[in-house]
Parts: structure tokens; sequence; C-alpha cells
């Protein structure tokens, strides 16, 4: 999973500091995140902090997790474990394979939270026809989500 974040559309205040030109990746369990990251929506959080911390599991030995804090109707934390952070070189070897796959791609989609919201729904119910979901867009903005088993429909234009 690779995100790349609009810092001032995401986040009110936004810090980070890293030995490798303030830059983090980590391993991580997507199934996990997105666990957090649905009951965030689902407990209509109005501030969330997320922060990068260490844990003391025993003595001896702690261990990366990134941390949500949300507020609103009821105060939540949560910890997501991760696998790392990355060491230079596997950043930069991350890096590549990012740089090497977006090389060809003339624009990008931007879909604000009506259209994820939307796209997720449908895809949801196509699980039920196949294992397999493809999303895809078109230059002229329609977006189009497949399966499989060649069931399709067209989300917008």
């Amino acid at each position: 999973l690779h995100a790349d974040l609009l810092v001032k559309e995401a986040f009110d205040e936004y810090r980070i500091a890293s030995n490798n030109a303030d830059k983090i990746a980590v391993k991580l369990e997507t199934a996990t995140l997105y666990r957090v990251l649905r009951g965030l929506v689902g407990s209509e959080a109005t501030h969330v902090e997320v922060k990068l911390i260490k844990r003391v599991i025993r003595e001896g030995l702690s261990l990366p997790f990134l941390n949500f804090a949300s507020t609103g109707l009821v105060d939540i934390t949560q910890d997501v474990p991760l696998g790392g952070p990355l060491n230079k070189r596997e950043l930069e070897d991350l890096e590549h394979i990012v740089q090497a796959n977006v090389v060809n791609v003339p624009y990008w989609l931007n879909l604000d939270r009506q259209a994820t919201e939307g796209a997720h729904q449908a895809a949801e119910r196509f699980k039920a026809v196949g294992p397999r979901t493809e999303l895809a867009t078109t230059k002229a903005g329609s977006l189009h989500l497949a399966t499989a088993k060649g069931g399709s429909v067209t989300l917008g234009t």
C-alpha cells in the first residue's frame, strides 16, 4: 500500500522528522489499518491525532505502532502495529518501485469523500459476484467498477 497525502488537505498540523530526508516508510497489515480508519468514520471523529510511537511490550523490548487518538462522540485511542520503520536502503528501493510504476500516468484520480464512499459501497456489493474487483477511470472523468466474472457499473462521469 502506497499513499501520497496532500498535507494541507489532510492535516491541520503536520510534523515529521526522520534520518531519511523526513520520509518514513513502515510495514503494516492493511486490514488492521482499514479497521481503525473505518472505526474513526463510524465514531464520527471530529479530530484525529496520528503519531508514530514505540510501546514497551516487555522489559527490554519496545515495538513501533501507529497511534490514532480521536475525539468526537466518543474519545478513542487505537494502535496499529508496525514492522519497521524501513531503513534508508529499503526506503530508497520502495521509492524506485513507486516512481517506476507512475512514470506513464498522465493524470491522477482524486476522489472526494462522497465519491470514495460510493466506490467503496459498490465494491462491497460486487464481492458477492467475484473475488477480484477492478476500479478504472477515463480521461473524460468516468469511474468504472468491474469484477472478474464480468459484472460492471459506471459510478460517475
